[in-house]
């Protein structure tokens, strides 16, 4: 695998500012509440990249960014292509990946008696 990150400056100087060691990037789904439309029941299930100032597992991809050691979940290396960006945005932020939103639906009841 051929993956570069890049880290923007304000990235760099909060993690040179906490003295952050590593970085783990994983996806987590977020599951919104149901609601109703004329084609029954919908929930929208949105893929975010969850980040934390921790070393990841064993099963993770490790990979370095100047000082910095950054571990991806596989289902996060699976989504993600020659270039991912990690920026600082009031917390920090994952750039290219390819996130899509799925869609549970349950249709209206219908009753034929």
């Amino acid at each position: 695998m051929n993956l570069k990150v890049d880290l923007t400056e304000e990235a760099v100087a909060k993690i040179k500012e906490k003295k952050i060691e590593a970085l783990r990037l994983r996806v987590r789904e977020e599951v919104y509440e149901w609601t109703t439309c004329c084609m029954g029941d919908v929930c929208a299930i949105v893929p975010l990249i969850e980040v934390t100032e921790e070393r990841g597992e064993d099963s993770d991809f490790k990979l370095k960014a100047e000082s910095l050691e950054i571990y991806l979940n596989p289902e996060l290396l699976e989504r993600v292509g020659d270039v991912l960006t990690i920026d600082f945005e009031g917390k920090f932020v994952v750039k290219g990946a390819r996130l899509s939103s799925s869609y549970i639906l349950k249709p209206p009841y219908v009753s034929f008696e």
